[in-house]
């Protein structure tokens, strides 16, 4: 089956507990406004992929406690997320599933339950930049972590939360990503000491 996907990451630290491989699926139709990850919003040719692609890197990888699957919006691809969850839970039966989505609550645990089937936590409600704030693992104060599972409550209720202030940096293709939930004024305190030290940010997936 084919899947819109951005980029994979491992391991990964920021997006779940444990060590975690992370995918962000390509596309995006809901858009929050200072979204950090703009470049996940379009569905260019080359994000094309199979979803037995992604499972045989998950395959590869050693050492996986959790997968943590991002975007973009997954549930915008309802058959190819739901598809890559079951290959996820034959491939990697110990890891916790975790799955961010900007869909209200009451969607996901009603009408949009198949295409998130099998998750042990999904992070639910669209970004809203005036409510940004310190809770771990979501972007601002109204996104709601639900735990799914006894796994998902296991990870995700009764175990610390990584703690916000932790960004993973990769340099990948020529590219600096960074890999967390950045807390407020951090993009901006990072633009300022780049201009300090005579660089320029050229090409910001965070740019409005």
């Amino acid at each position: 089956m084919e899947i819109l996907i951005s980029r994979t990451a491992f391991p990964v630290q920021a997006l779940g507990p444990g060590t975690r491989a992370a995918i962000w699926l390509q596309g995006c139709s809901i858009r929050c406004a200072g979204c950090v990850a703009q470049d996940t919003w379009g569905t260019p040719a080359s994000s094309r992929r199979q979803v037995d692609e992604v499972l045989d890197w998950l395959a590869c990888l050693d050492e996986v406690d959790g997968v943590t699957i991002s975007g973009g919006e997954p549930t915008d691809q309802p058959e190819a997320l739901q598809a890559l969850i079951s290959g996820i839970r034959r491939t990697r039966p110990a890891a916790d599933i975790l799955v961010y989505t900007g869909r209200p609550t009451s969607w996901v645990l009603g009408d949009g339950r198949p295409s998130i089937a099998g998750a042990d936590a999904v992070i639910t409600e669209p970004f809203v930049r005036t409510e940004a704030g310190y809770l771990p693992l979501r972007g601002s104060d109204n996104q709601q972590l639900l735990a799914l599972t006894p796994l998902g409550r296991s990870r995700y209720v009764d175990t610390a939360l990584p703690d916000r202030r932790r960004i993973q940096v990769d340099v990948v293709d020529g590219e600096i990503r960074m890999i967390g939930i950045p807390t407020p004024g951090v993009l901006a305190e990072l633009g300022r000491r780049a201009a300090a030290a005579g660089l320029s940010l050229r090409g910001t997936s965070w740019q409005d």
